[in-house]
């Protein structure tokens, strides 16, 4: 069986290879085939490589006599692009290095978060990688733990992957956050064609404010107008239709950067007027007005 040093030239920690030497496992490039910036992405990098050649060496591992790409997905297809589309020599050369020998399968798929050091994951490849450490025996706790993120985003990220297009294009786009997808489908009651419907809707009634992200106050608007236009499903009453406030308060704390911890432990939050007024309102609609001096 041949080593990595009987295909490479050159002796060093970084081996130069022929792209056409190296492999991908099926199931293994958590990057999303569906996502347009995914696709330009390679391409401006299949441009550059043909001009300047593979700079960030790839990592790589030997199962059965074959090498596998570990990191660097992108840089190997851009590489070939390059190559068939854009005139790089056919003989070129990338750089990789070996991976570590005492791996295991789940090391090598989770070293694409850890590793990550191009385009950054979107949330449904993050959930994808996810997911396949799920096959892979290991648990959400774990999961969360080696990727430095909570056991219920893991959770929210794999049950996203699993969702119709009419809502993971949403997120894709930019339009929505994962959360509120998320949010907005448990509010449904795992209604996703229901869910999509409001969602879609909450876009519209975003881009209508010249906004171009929806968040849970544009999907209240969407449901209003929704069950201002037709009869509310017998399945759900309207309380059962009505968004949670957690879905807009999670994404405001989330991107919270203005926090102060003292020594005593007492949490100081800075809010923008806009963002504190909006807070206010959320809770006032929630818990009714007049309980609304509580804050």
């Amino acid at each position: 069986m041949a080593g990595i040093k009987d295909i490479a030239k050159g002796r060093s920690d970084i081996y130069r290879v022929s792209p056409y030497d190296l492999s991908v496992k099926p199931g293994w490039n958590s990057r999303d085939p569906n996502d347009p910036s995914n696709a330009e992405h390679i391409d401006n990098l299949a441009r550059s490589i043909a001009e300047h050649g593979v700079k960030q060496p790839l990592t790589i591992y030997q199962e059965d006599g074959k090498f596998f790409v570990e990191d660097g997905h992108c840089r190997l297809e851009a590489a070939l692009r390059a190559i068939e589309r854009y005139g790089a020599q056919k003989d070129m050369l990338i750089p990789v290095r070996m991976g570590d020998k005492e791996a295991t399968e789940q090391d090598r798929v989770l070293s694409q978060i850890i590793r990550n050091s191009g385009k950054p994951l979107s949330p449904i490849e993050m959930g994808t990688v996810f997911k396949t450490l799920r096959n892979l025996g290991m648990s959400d706790s774990e999961i969360a733990r080696r990727s430095a993120v909570s056991r219920p985003w893991v959770s929210m990220l794999v049950d996203l992957v699993d969702m119709p297009l009419a809502i993971t294009d949403l997120v894709r786009s930019g339009a929505i956050s994962a959360t509120l997808a998320i949010e907005t489908v448990k509010d449904f009651g795992g209604d996703v064609q229901a869910a999509a419907e409001v969602l879609r809707g909450a876009v519209d009634a975003a881009k209508a404010s010249g906004k171009d992200r929806a968040t849970a106050k544009h999907v209240k608007l969407a449901m209003e107008s929704e069950e201002g236009s037709q009869e509310p499903k017998e399945s759900k009453t309207a309380d059962e239709r009505k968004p949670s406030m957690r879905v807009r308060l999670r994404e405001i704390f989330r991107d919270l950067k203005d926090i102060h911890i003292d020594g005593s432990g007492s949490v100081t939050v800075t809010f923008t007027p806009d963002t504190w007024a909006e807070i206010v309102d959320l809770i006032g609609v929630e818990i009714g007005k007049e309980d609304s001096d509580i804050i």
